[in-house]
């Protein structure tokens, strides 16, 4: 599928990560805060926030995602209020995997401008973190069209 990473025996023959939210605060956060700080100033109507959070506490299926995420404070209803990018891992307890490397809209009508790097799940290793790495350009380039597009689309509905 197009967009979507090289998933090969490479990756399942590279060193699994001994300490993945530790490598993967390392290898994105920076560059999420620096898009985060470039976006605001660009964008200063909106609201853009990078985070780090575990997610699956409460089941035996622990994960942890990371993003940068723009919130559009005065969007109607019937129109997405929110897009994000996202790098998330699951399965940490057992065999961690990588499982999310996209941008994508909440609910509601949105601009058709989204990116998914990993189709299905693979293993965490330094191979597939290095290939998400070589990615992210092109998820943050998504995610300023996705900003750039939602923007274009609500001057052209607002009254001059």
């Amino acid at each position: 599928m197009p967009g979507h990473l090289p998933i090969d025996q490479k990756w399942k023959k590279t060193m699994h990560v001994p300490n993945p939210v530790h490598e993967l605060e390392q290898r994105f956060l920076p560059s999420l805060r620096e898009a985060q700080r470039k976006l605001q100033a660009c964008y200063p109507v909106y609201e853009f926030n990078v985070w780090s959070q575990p997610i699956g506490q409460q089941t035996q299926y622990q994960g942890h995602d990371m993003g940068l995420e723009a919130v559009f404070p005065k969007a109607s209803k019937e129109h997405a209020n929110n897009v994000a990018l996202i790098i998330g891992v699951m399965h940490l307890t057992t065999e961690p995997k990588l499982h999310e490397a996209s941008v994508g809209w909440g609910q509601g009508h949105a601009p058709d401008v989204c990116l998914e790097l990993i189709e299905t799940p693979v293993a965490l290793t330094q191979g597939a973190l290095e290939e998400v790495e070589r990615g992210l350009p092109r998820l943050i380039e998504t995610f300023e069209r996705a900003i750039a597009a939602y923007n274009e689309r609500e001057a052209s509905r607002s009254p001059t």
